[in-house]
Parts: C-alpha cells; sequence; structure tokens
C-alpha cells in the first residue's frame, strides 16, 4: 500500500466551507506468485481499489526467476476507520520480492482507528521478500497494523516493517498512536514461532531513546525491523550486523541527522534473525532498511542485490 499524491491535492478548504464526509473503506486484496520451470509469476491476482499494482519484472542480479513486483495506491494513504487486507502467497518453489512504490501516509484519523492487515504464505521451497516501505504517521494519526507471516519449514522469508513521524507544523507529533502484532507461524507446529507486539504513542520520545527536552533530535523519528526466517541464523547474523554497521553516519551525536541505533538478535533454536534500529530521519531509515534487506539476501547465499529504483 503506497501514496503517489501530488502536493495540489492537498488543497485546504474555502472559508466557511463544510467537508464531506468520506465513507471508510473495507476491502481485501490478494497476490499468489506461482512457479513453473524455474521461472516465477503472477498466478493469481484480486487488487480491488485502493490497492494497485505493477507487471512483475526480473533483474540479473536476483536469484534465478524471482519475480519483483511493486504494490500501488489509488486512494493516497490509510484513513479514519479504513480497514485493508492483503494477502500474499507464494506457492512451492516461487520466489518473489514484493515492495512498495513509495511510503504510505497515515494522515490524522479524527476519532477513527486505521487499520492495515497484511498475510503471507510460503509453500514448500517458496522464498518471498516482503520489504515496503515505511508507514509516515502523521499527528493524530491512530494506526493498527498486523503481519502475519504462516510458512513451510523449508521456506524462505524476509520481511519487514518500519515507521517515521511526520507532524506538518514541526518537532513531536502532538497526538496518536501506532499498535502492531507480528506473527510467524510454521507449519506442523502447535504454538507460533515468534509474537511480537507493540504500542507506540506518537507523542512518546522516550520510545526512541530521546529525553524529554531534546527537541533537535525530535523530528522525523523513526522505527524499523526486519526479520530473516529459514536461513542460517549464525550466517545471517554476521551479515545483518555487518551490513548495518557499514552504514555511514552511525556514530553521529543524537542532536545531528542521520543518527543510528540498531541491534541484531539471533534465535538459533527457532531459525529466526531480526534486526531493529532507530533513526533519526527518513533517509537514515531507508538506507537501514536496504542495508538489512541486502544483507539478508546475501545470508540465502545469493549475490547482494542492487538497489531498486522507485
Amino acid at each position: 500500500m503506497t501514496v503517489m499524491q501530488p502536493r495540489e491535492a492537498f488543497v485546504p478548504l474555502p472559508p466557511g466551507a463544510v467537508p464531506v464526509a468520506r465513507r471508510p473503506l473495507s476491502v481485501g486484496a490478494s497476490l499468489t506468485f506461482r512457479q513453473r520451470g524455474g521461472h516465477t509469476f503472477l498466478g493469481g491476482q484480486l487488487t480491488p481499489h485502493p490497492f494497485h499494482i505493477t507487471r512483475p519484472f526480473y533483474r540479473p542480479d536476483d536469484p534465478a526467476g524471482m519475480a519483483t513486483l511493486y504494490l500501488q495506491s489509488s486512494s493516497g494513504g490509510l484513513y479514519g476507520d479504513d480497514q485493508l487486507a492483503l494477502r500474499i502467497v507464494a506457492e512451492a518453489g516461487a520466489r518473489a520480492h514484493v515492495t512498495s512504490q513509495a511510503s504510505t501516509m497515515v494522515p490524522a484519523s479524527h476519532g477513527g482507528r486505521a487499520r492495515l492487515a497484511i498475510r503471507l504464505r510460503l509453500e514448500a521451497g517458496a522464498l518471498l521478500e516482503y520489504v515496503p516501505d515505511p508507514l509516515i504517521l502523521f499527528d493524530g494519526a491512530d494506526a493498527d497494523t498486523t503481519l502475519d507471516v504462516s510458512m513451510a519449514r523449508d521456506a524462505t522469508a524476509i520481511v519487514a516493517d518500519a515507521v517515521l513521524l511526520h507532524n506538518p507544523a514541526g518537532g513531536m507529533p502532538a497526538s496518536g498512536r501506532w499498535t502492531n502484532t507480528i506473527t510467524l507461524s510454521v507449519d506442523g507446529e502447535r504454538l507460533p514461532r515468534l509474537i511480537e507486539r507493540q504500542r507506540l504513542d506518537l507523542r512518546e520520545r522516550l520510545a526512541f531513546g530521546l529525553h524529554r527536552g531534546d527537541e533537535s533530535s525530535a523530528r522525523g523519528l523513526c522505527y524499523g525491523a526486519l526479520y530473516s526466517v529459514g536461513t542460517d541464523t549464525e550466517v545471517a547474523a554476521e551479515a545483518l550486523s555487518a551490513g548495518l554497521a557499514a552504514l555511514g553516519g552511525i556514530s553521529r551525536p543524537r542532536s545531528e541527522a542521520g543518527w543510528l541505533y540498531w541491534g541484531v538478535n539471533a534465535l538459533p533454536a527457532k531459525g529466526i534473525v531480526g534486526a531493529r534500529f532507530l533513526c533519526g530521519d527518513g533517509a537514515t531509515l531507508s538506507a537501514a532498511l536496504d542495508a538489512a534487506w541486502s544483507a539478508a539476501r546475501s545470508a540465502t547465499g545469493s549475490s547482494r542485490p542492487s538497489r531498486r529504483r522507485k
């Protein structure tokens, strides 16, 4: 779900005009990737408004036969009481990289709550990379997001999740919240391997490691995470650590844009490696997500990918 909206679309109402109520959207979409002869293609799709997609395409530096697909949107973001759901299936042996054209805007919800539910299903031997651009949480946004990953034992998943705070007036948002749940389940296991829940008050500086009076670092705060599942955990942890450590600007003080805090955790018994990072601006967040994804890809035995143009 992404945003490509010109600035001219955000025009203030004329004096005395009454805003027209917008009916909340409740929409489900689905994509199915299928593999034949080592080539992955889009075997099924249901993408009603506001979902939109590009045609799958192929890059020479990707794993053989991997399809890349960009998610788009025709609504401009997540609003009010919108309830959007997307299910992506990678059938047996399929290889797919799914990202977004741009970030998804979540403006002030005005008493509602915007919900976005992503469900990923990986069949035997599948490789699915789901690495969208971050949500942009505006002042007053109330968003509830879920990412549910279900996979075969021999499948490989690389999934990312990230948010960026934005207040048009400057500084930290004055209100708003973001709740998020990530669940990872493997076939044949009674309990999920991972359940991660978090709730973020958009006004809370301490959630980003900032002092309450540290206004100079309270602009464009970001959180991101990436999980690699089904690869050698030691190899993946080393690759993710090296990739994030190599980013420029990580030694800058918090008062400057470009600061980054990161950590990598390996769970060998569960076959999961997770990387999390906090940073002070969107450019650093994009660089961290790109570095983490590139490192996780290399841990699968493939060459490091070149960056996608958007």
